[in-house]
């Protein structure tokens, strides 16, 4: 197997000696177009695993050295001897430990330097009441009732107006006769439904005339090229 015949060879291979093969091997694939990208960019990714198993191992064996040295120049310590607590110590740590029970967890949370830092009940948030809550919900209640009541006075063309005004790019102009449908009773079950309005599309036309007398910074006078008709579904505004 090819993988298997890569492995066998990186395994001889030094640490150093496989990032110099890596240097080699990337300057091959940038700098000649006639190689195998497929098989030197799978060659790379084993030599990268392959490197990083490398330097755990080293790590690792660098680490067991360093706890056997200090094992061995660590000085001996004296016998441990075992005195009996007395009981009135032990009713003092067991009362402490009542009226505080958190104490304990804060302190190996300080020793032991966990990150984010622990937040001092001062500097918490400042509690809000239920009445100051109530109040604020109040003030915005009727903050967007007098939005609604406003709203509701603007005029029916007003807010159709604006939405039609965002269609319009700038080589658009909006046509202002309004074709209706001549059936009566057609017109009439549709005024709530879609309306049609009618833009017109317009541009430059660069004929041979036009090029010998106008360019881009002098341009010609715009003409007609198309018309567009646009729906606008009033039931969407109201």
């Amino acid at each position: 197997d090819l993988k298997e015949d890569i492995f066998k060879i990186f395994a001889k291979k030094s640490y150093e000696e496989m990032e110099n093969l890596k240097n080699q091997i990337n300057a091959r694939i940038r700098g000649s177009h006639d190689v195998d990208f497929d098989y030197w960019n799978a060659v790379l990714n084993y030599l990268t695993n392959t490197m990083a198993k490398k330097r755990l191992n080293q790590r690792c064996t660098e680490f067991l050295q360093q706890v056997n040295e200090r094992k061995i120049i660590k000085p001996p310590t004296l016998p441990i001897i075992i005195e009996k607590i007395p009981d009135t110590v032990v009713e003092v740590i067991e009362q402490q430990q009542e009226i505080d029970p958190l104490k304990e967890f804060v302190q190996m949370y300080i020793e032991g330097n966990y990150s984010p830092p622990l937040i001092e009940n001062d500097s918490c948030y400042e509690t809000i009441t239920h009445e100051v809550d109530l109040r604020a919900i109040n003030l915005e209640r009727e903050f967007i009732k007098e939005i609604k009541d406003t709203e509701k006075k603007i005029p029916l063309t007003r807010v159709i107006k604006a939405p039609r005004q965002q269609l319009f790019e700038d080589h658009e102009e909006e046509f202002e006769e309004l074709y209706m449908l001549q059936n009566k009773q057609a017109s009439n079950k549709i005024t709530k439904n879609p309306r049609f309005y009618n833009k017109i599309f317009t541009g430059y036309q660069w004929d041979k005339c036009n090029s010998n007398q106008y360019d881009n910074e002098n341009p010609p006078p715009k003409i007609i090229l198309g018309y567009k008709f646009n729906v606008a579904l009033l039931r969407l505004f109201l």
